[in-house]
C-alpha cells in the first residue's frame, strides 16, 4: 500500500486527500443561497437590494403595490397559483430586471406604464 507523510504522519492516500479537502475547506467559505420569504406588508425591493446573488425571494399570497428593480441575480418566487400580484403605478416598468441570471416564477405583474413610445413593460 503507497503511502505518503504529511506533517511528519504516514497517512495512505484516501486519508491524505480526506486531509487535503478538509485544509482547504478550513480557507474557502462556502455560501448557501438563501430563501427570503416576504408578505406584502414588507419592503419587497429592501429585501432584493440585500439578497445574495443566487438568493430566492418566496411571495406570499396578496397584492405587492411596488415597482421593483433587480441588480442581482435572484430568483422572485409567487405561489404556484400565482396570487401574489406585484402592481406598479401606471407609469414605467412594474420590475425592472438591471442583472444576468434573474428568474421571475409565478408571480402575476400588473399596471405598467401606458406609453409604448417609453417602452413601459410589466418586465
Amino acid at each position: 500500500m503507497m503511502r505518503a507523510s504529511v506533517f511528519g504522519k504516514t497517512r495512505t492516500p484516501l486519508t491524505l486527500v480526506r486531509f487535503m479537502l478538509a485544509s482547504v475547506g478550513g480557507l474557502c467559505s462556502i455560501s448557501q443561497a438563501a430563501i427570503i420569504d416576504v408578505t406584502p406588508a414588507d419592503n419587497v425591493q429592501e429585501v432584493i437590494a440585500q439578497a445574495a446573488a443566487g438568493d430566492t425571494i418566496r411571495f406570499a399570497s396578496g397584492k405587492y403595490e411596488q415597482k421593483l428593480v433587480i441588480e442581482n441575480p435572484v430568483t422572485l418566487l409567487g405561489p404556484e397559483d400565482h396570487s401574489a400580484v406585484i402592481r406598479g403605478d401606471r407609469v414605467g416598468r412594474t420590475i425592472w430586471v438591471h442583472s444576468p441570471d434573474v428568474t421571475i416564477e409565478s408571480l402575476t405583474i400588473t399596471n405598467s406604464g401606458l406609453d409604448l413610445y417609453e417602452m413601459d413593460a410589466g418586465i
